[in-house]
């Protein structure tokens, strides 16, 4: 099949290797979420690999590593000089390893977690607390033991499992609060 990825409907596929253009990165990793190949080896940005492979806490971190980290073991494999390309890139170019995490998470789980992830990270800096408020997701997680131990958690500290644990609680919360 030919064509433009990002404009094609999800593919069945079970290897990807690719060096895609550096600014459609994160759509390429928001896709390739979906669609869970058993292997993809992509090139990226040094800085854009930086932010897929951060831990919670560090400068990098972000929605994207959470989500990448949750969905793939995410390996760095090489790191090339700007030199080895022609024309040479701004960066320096790292490949990445991208491997499906079993079991894996259901579509409804991503999108909770997706959901979840762009409201909190908007707040990054901010205590947990701070920045459900600011979100406005405060009234959902009232009744979570998991969110009030957080809730002097800077965004950027929480764990991907414990934002994932978070998200999976929301279908729950959200359910709960139209029925009182």
């Amino acid at each position: 099949m030919a064509g433009d990825y990002l404009r094609i409907g999800p593919l069945e596929y079970d290897k990807c290797v690719s060096n895609p253009p550096f600014n459609i990165s994160s759509k390429i990793v928001l896709k390739l979420i979906h669609e869970r190949p058993s292997i993809a080896v992509l090139t990226f940005q040094e800085q854009f690999a930086k932010r897929l492979l951060a831990r919670a806490g560090t400068r990098h971190y972000g929605r994207l590593s959470v989500i990448a980290q949750l969905i793939f073991h995410v390996e760095e494999l090489a790191i090339f000089s700007k030199t080895s390309f022609y024309p040479a890139p701004k960066t320096g170019v790292s490949a990445l390893t991208f491997r499906p995490i079993e079991p894996k998470l259901e579509d409804s789980e991503i999108r909770h977690l997706e959901d979840l992830t762009r409201e909190l990270f908007k707040y990054r800096r901010k205590k947990f607390g701070k920045a459900l408020r600011l979100a406005r997701l405060d009234s959902l997680f009232k009744g979570s033991d998991l969110g009030q131990k957080l809730l002097e958690t800077r965004v950027f500290q929480i764990e991907p499992g414990d934002l994932n644990r978070l998200a999976k609680q929301m279908p729950y919360l959200l359910s709960e609060t139209h029925h009182h």
